[in-house]
């Protein structure tokens, strides 16, 4: 479906909606009629669609997408490692680390595990 978009250039003191009904079915084959409400929120604010900040909310969809595209990624790798069965479930690994770090008394028993430098790895690492 065909999405179009209109940026205004100076705020109106009337607003109109025209939309299309009508589109057409490819498993019908025929022109159907969208017979969905429409509905908007009773306050508007234009500024979303001002032409002057076009640019600035094409960049904020850029960056939106490639933020949906890290997540997805993110996901898939989660998915990976809690599924791996020669690596065992990571989740279990996770709650194993945590118990030992709390220990048998449910406090936190904090192991100095030294700096780290600026790749993250862990300098003087002590026991």
């Amino acid at each position: 479906m065909l999405e179009t978009e209109t940026w205004v250039c100076r705020p109106p003191n009337v607003l109109m909606f025209q939309i299309n009904r009508i589109d057409y079915d490819r498993k019908l084959q025929k022109m159907t009629k969208d017979m969905r409400k429409f509905s908007f929120d009773k306050e508007i604010y234009l500024d979303l669609f001002l032409n002057q900040n076009l640019q600035r909310t094409e960049n904020f969809r850029k960056d939106l997408g490639k933020m949906k595209e890290d997540l997805q990624i993110l996901k898939n790798t989660y998915n990976e490692y809690s599924h791996n069965k020669e690596m065992g479930n990571l989740i279990d690994m996770f709650k194993t680390c945590e118990n030992v770090l709390k220990g048998d008394d449910g406090n936190e028993n904090l192991i100095d595990l030294g700096k780290s430098n600026a790749k993250g790895q862990f300098v003087n690492i002590q026991g």
